[in-house]
Parts: C-alpha cells; sequence; structure tokens
C-alpha cells in the first residue's frame, strides 16, 4: 500500500509530468476503447490530484479511491472533491481481491515502499488474472537501489566501505530476497545501477504479466504502452502502463491510438523513458518556452546564462528533459482563498 496519503504529491515536478503523461496515454486509447465508461481505482491519498485530473478529461467514470490508513481516510471523507469518488478504508490486497468488476477498469496501484515488492508484484498478478480484456493496469514500485543497500552502509564480510561491484552484488543479492521467484533468471549485478535497475523492474513486470496471464482461459496478452522513471525528493520510481487486449487484437489496437507514432510511448519490454525537468520558476519557464519546440538544448543553456545544477551533465539532461516534457509541466500558483 502506498503510504501517500502525508506526501506533498501536487509539488513533485516529475510526477507532475508523469501524471499528466497518463492522462494524455488515456487520451490517445480513447481512440480505440471507451475510457470514459470505465471505473478508475487508484490511492486518492490526502489531495486527489490523479482523481481530479482524470474527472476533468473524463468527467462521467465513477472512481474508488484505497486507503489503508485510518488518519488518511478519515481527512480523504473531508476532502473528497467529487461525488463520483468512492473513499474505501482497506487495503489494496483486500481490495482486488473482493473487487466485482461490473465494468472495465484503470488501476492504478501507486506503491512506495521498496521492502514490500513481493505483496506488490503479487497484487499485480492477482488483479491481471481476474482483469477484462480491454483494462488498462499500471503499477508504480520503487526503483531506487539504494533503498535495497545503501553505498554508505559498510560491507558486513570486509568492514570496509563497498567497492562499486561489490555493491551492485549485494543489491541484487537483497532483491533476490525480497521478490523471490519473481525475478527474471539473466539479471546481473550490472542491473542493478541507479540508471540501469528501473529497466529491470520493467522486465520483472513483464515476467509477473506473463505468469498472470498464462493462467487465464482467454487469449489475451498485457501489451506495454508506457514506461518512466524519476526521481523526486530523492527516491527514484518506475511506473508502466499497460493494455489487458486480445491477442489479435494488438495491432488494431496500436494502429487506432497511433501509439507507435507517439515517442513517448514503450510498446516493447525492457526498457523505461528518464524524466528529469528542472523545477522552474514562473519566469524561467516563460522565457525557455518562448524558445520552444525549435531551440536546441544548448542554445537554452546559452541563453539562460546559469544552470539548474553544479554538474554540467545534470543540468544538461533537466534542460534536455523539460525540451521534452514542456508540454506537461505543471503549473503551481500562490492561490489567497
Amino acid at each position: 500500500m502506498s503510504s501517500g496519503g502525508f506526501v506533498f504529491y501536487h509539488q513533485r515536478q516529475n510526477k507532475a509530468v508523469e501524471r499528466q503523461l497518463f492522462i494524455d496515454l488515456l487520451v490517445k486509447v480513447n481512440r480505440s476503447l471507451p475510457i470514459s465508461e470505465y471505473s478508475y481505482v487508484s490511492f486518492g491519498g490526502t489531495y486527489f490530484e490523479d482523481f481530479k485530473l482524470m474527472h476533468s478529461y473524463f468527467d462521467s467514470m465513477n472512481m474508488f479511491s484505497i486507503e489503508s490508513e485510518k488518519i488518511v481516510y478519515q481527512r480523504q471523507l473531508f476532502n473528497t472533491p467529487y461525488s463520483c469518488i468512492s473513499v474505501n478504508n482497506t487495503v489494496s490486497s483486500s481490495f482486488i481481491t473482493d473487487y466485482n468488476q461490473d465494468a472495465n477498469s484503470i488501476l492504478w496501484l501507486d506503491f512506495a515502499d521498496s521492502r514490500a515488492h513481493r505483496e506488490q508484484l503479487g497484487e499485480f498478478e492477482s488483479f491481471l488474472t481476474k482483469a477484462w480484456s480491454g483494462d488498462i493496469v499500471k503499477i508504480t514500485l520503487n526503483a531506487n537501489p539504494g533503498a535495497l543497500v545503501d553505498g554508505s552502509q559498510t560491507n558486513k564480510v570486509t568492514g570496509k566501505r563497498y567497492l562499486a561491484d561489490e555493491l551492485n552484488q549485494a543489491r541484487l543479492d537483497k532483491l533476490k530476497t525480497r521478490i523471490e521467484d519473481f525475478l527474471p533468471k539473466n539479471v546481473t549485478p550490472n542491473d542493478m545501477k541507479k540508471d540501469s535497475y528501473p529497466a529491470l523492474l520493467h522486465n520483472v513486470i513483464k515476467y509477473v504479466s506473463s505468469k498472470a496471464m498464462a493462467s487465464r482461459p482467454d487469449s489475451t496478452v498485457f501489451q506495454p504502452l508506457t514506461s518512466f522513471y524519476y526521481s523526486d525528493s530523492g527516491n527514484q520510481m518506475m511506473t508502466m502502463t499497460g493494455a489487458i487486449l486480445e491477442e489479435e487484437r494488438v495491432k488494431s489496437f496500436i494502429d487506432e491510438t497511433k501509439l507507435a507514432n507517439w515517442n513517448l510511448s514503450t510498446l516493447e519490454w525492457g526498457s523505461c523513458k528518464k524524466i528529469s525537468v528542472p523545477p522552474l520558476t514562473s519566469k524561467e519557464k516563460s522565457f525557455i518556452d518562448q524558445m520552444l519546440p525549435n531551440s536546441s538544448t544548448s542554445d537554452i543553456i546559452d541563453a539562460l546564462g546559469f544552470s539548474f545544477a553544479e554538474d554540467d551533465k545534470l543540468n544538461q539532461e533537466m534542460v534536455e528533459g523539460y525540451r521534452q516534457y514542456y508540454r506537461y509541466y505543471p503549473s503551481f500558483h500562490k492561490v489567497t482563498f
């Protein structure tokens, strides 16, 4: 279960970009599937940010929020923004077990705790076994390898700080103990590097979804649609979205949605696109926007005359990231009530 009830998600620009990308994906999927007629299930937290977005695009959708924390649930009852949202004080595993669908669903399992990967993946697998053809399923996992073994820790064998190779192996060993039989066979310590780990988790999701789909009596597949990873507040997360489709329907679905022409889709397993955008003032955002979409990253950096990070490579990455995702960048404003 996510512990998002206490997090100011609406003030995290990378997650906000990813949330808007999710909406853009659903708008494209709506060309092939009647998304407005779906139910939406997710972890609303205190602020219901994704629920508000969903309602603004698909206003007739019934929505269900899952929350295990009693204190957050009580705040939810007060803060529920629309009457079409049902708040449920339960754990996600129980909700999935008891969930009786009477329409297609969009399910977002927005997990945060890396220690519970095995249970989280089990819930994902459980839903896939009972989901309808046409359902959309999104899963978010902690993709910070430091949450497995912290690089500042001491190697218990040598009594010294980990060397890079030792650290990657220690992280892989820890992951094996956490997700057990859900780990694919061909994983190496190199997969535990910070920018490689999200792609590994993407392949873990592939492995779990393959098991789930093989247990179904129909000829459906879990088709990946998008996959991203990002860091906010020092914690790296990865998230992927897929659709349950009849095998013979996959090609027509991709043709109808035009997802193959969208440079932000991920229709094959094993890769994730990075979201890394700088926290911009309104003046900075306006200045850069006036140069887009035609200016290069180096042109923007030269025109700004300052950096968003001390490291030149990171600064270039963030400016390039903004060039790629500027249409999805959130605008935060101070409002006096």
